[in-house]
């Protein structure tokens, strides 16, 4: 690198090292970081630089789950036709009492799902039979933020100390 770096070329190579991070799948590798602190210019400009890289990949990552809600929703609407013809299939055979086709193209028949029998309790909650009955209990989130805000916290608790982040604005 050379000794007095222009700004632009500050840039520049912040772009290369940005690409190379992409490249690495989010990944700051340590060679990436040494070339990072190897820049020259002021320290404030390499801040401000690197932030404002920060801003368009999170532009690019909102841009990116955008693209992927539009293509989602293509992906379910293809789902849904599919669904929808292979329901009105399984009533036209079952109408004509078929319970297979085939063509030259194609093979349809008619099977049974497979899996588990569904069995449901129809009686009231209190009247499962012991030994088919299940208990789950867990802290209520809420009082337990409330002993912490009130310093009542019971002992077997454990408060774990929050992490940290940049904020770029």
């Amino acid at each position: 690198m050379e000794a007095s770096m222009r700004l632009w070329e500050l840039g520049d190579e912040l772009e290369r090292i940005g690409f190379e991070i992409f490249e690495n799948e989010g990944e700051l590798t340590p060679e990436l970081e040494a070339r990072l602190d190897a820049l020259e210019g002021a320290w404030e400009d390499k801040v401000e630089r690197v932030a404002l890289y920060v801003r368009s990949q999170v532009v690019l990552g909102l841009a990116a789950d955008i693209e992927v809600c539009r293509l989602d929703r293509i992906k379910r609407s293809h789902e849904r036709a599919a669904d929808s013809l292979k329901s009105y299939l399984l009533r036209e055979m079952e109408r004509m009492g078929k319970s297979k086709v085939e063509t030259a193209r194609a093979r349809v028949r008619v099977q049974a799902n497979g899996g588990k029998a569904v069995i449901r309790w129809t009686g009231e909650p209190d009247a499962i039979p012991d030994g088919f009955r299940r208990v789950e209990i867990y802290p209520d989130g809420a009082a337990v933020q409330h002993a912490h805000r009130e310093g009542t916290l019971p002992d077997g608790f454990v408060v774990e100390a929050r992490g940290k982040h940049i904020r770029i604005e």
